[in-house]
């Protein structure tokens, strides 16, 4: 891509009948509330059996780190995986205690940004962390999409001390290139460029950085698939999507991205968009009902996208919204959104006035051309004892800001 404004998407020829009413079938199953995958959290209870979906799930991850070597680095030494508390979605043991991790986004854009995230990256590697959370946009809109760029811009998360976990943002893919209806898997489109992605960064169950952390994917990712096969909608499962689990703290990415969700008209993203939809329902709520389960006391989930949760409307985030805010009646206890995408630094109690949900909170980080500042976020499981309320602990979150 050419560092010009995004052009227009070129006009098409119309699909078929048939593939009319099935672009109308699949938008309709994930757009009309109540999600039947956020739904299943109002019938789950910790006395009930585990999902029958939830226990195959969880077996295939198993299969899939047992049968996934360990990464090597450029020399072909093996990684050793972090020796911290990282894993997947286990029962808690109650080992527990209070930590801190890393929260940037939306950088860098461009060279100055570069030089001002080395800055925040050394600052967060002198700082006692658990992990730092990237979530997304490693580019800015008008940067070509190319294979070198992306690698500089992976290879430099990449560097960290910490286990980094990184979840996409539009700017890395859904901007990349022309949406070609005749070739939507062509070389430099935005399918081809998440794919790219999927390759590089989510070929192995684990973080970036020095020190890896295990996660657990969606979906294994097979680097031989064509791109074609790796966008199938015969596959409702992302690689990208991960979840890791440190004390009585749950994690879990969910693709949401800036730009309207990539809700774009064209038949190919299209049915992306509405893959996407389903399979981030299946996984949020698989991750809020086995966290409840195992004994949890807090979840965060993380993405690229402000939601706008302030706007009620129908748009390219309306069934993420809706499963967010079911997952955080359900749980009970605290819960908080991270995300990034308009580069403004906010932390409220987003869904307090309209929904009446205490145990929420949303935590935007900086942004280009805010690029020397970061944030961390400390967990304190005492405070998040429904049975212990004491307003001395303070919050379970606990937000700082901090300038290189």
């Amino acid at each position: 891509m050419s560092n010009r404004p995004m052009q227009p998407v070129p006009s098409e020829v119309p699909p078929s009948a048939s593939r009319r009413r099935a672009l109308r079938k699949m938008t309709a199953a994930v757009t009309a509330p109540p999600l039947a995958a956020a739904s299943l959290l109002a019938t789950a209870r910790a006395d009930a059996p585990v999902p029958q979906f939830d226990a195959k799930a969880l077996s295939e991850l198993d299969s899939i780190h047992e049968a996934q070597g360990k990464p090597a680095d450029a020399s072909g030494k093996p990684v050793p995986p972090h020796e911290g508390w990282g894993s997947g979605t286990v029962p808690f043991d109650g080992q527990d205690r209070p930590f801190t991790f890393g929260f940037i986004g939306d950088t860098p854009y461009n060279r100055l940004d570069q030089q001002g995230l080395k800055r925040v990256m050394a600052g967060l590697d002198d700082t006692e962390l658990e992990f730092v959370l990237h979530v997304g946009d490693i580019k800015s809109r008008g940067e070509r999409c190319s294979d070198i760029l992306l690698s500089d811009r992976v290879e430099m998360m990449d560097r960290s001390q910490h286990p980094l976990i990184y979840t996409p943002g539009d700017n890395e893919w859904t901007d990349c290139g022309w949406i070609d209806p005749d070739d939507p898997y062509a070389r430099g489109t935005p399918l081809e460029r998440l794919h790219w992605l999927r390759s590089r960064v989510y070929h192995h169950p684990e973080s970036l950085g020095a020190r890896r952390m295990r996660v657990e994917q969606q979906r294994q990712m097979i680097p031989q698939l064509s791109v074609r096969d790796s966008n199938s909608l015969e596959q409702p499962r992302l690689p990208e999507n991960m979840r890791w689990r440190i004390g009585s703290l749950q994690f879990c990415t969910i693709h949401v991205v800036g730009s309207n969700n990539a809700m774009f008209s064209t038949p190919a993203m299209r049915e992306a968009w509405a893959l996407r939809q389903q399979a981030n329902a299946i996984w949020l709520t698989e991750t809020a009902v086995l966290a409840k389960r195992y004994g949890a006391r807090g979840l965060v989930i993380a993405t690229h996208a402000n939601m706008g949760f302030e706007a009620a409307r129908n748009d390219g985030w309306t069934a993420t919204r809706q499963a967010i805010i079911a997952t955080a009646a359900d749980f009970g206890g605290p819960v908080a959104l991270l995300h990034g995408d308009t580069h403004i630094f906010r932390t409220d109690r987003l869904l307090l006035r309209s929904h009446g949900l205490e145990n929420f909170i949303r935590v935007e980080c900086f942004g280009s051309p805010f690029t020397w500042q970061w944030v961390t976020i400390r967990w304190n499981p005492e405070a998040a004892m429904p049975d212990r309320p004491d307003p001395e602990r303070g919050p379970a979150f606990r937000v700082y800001t901090h300038h290189a």
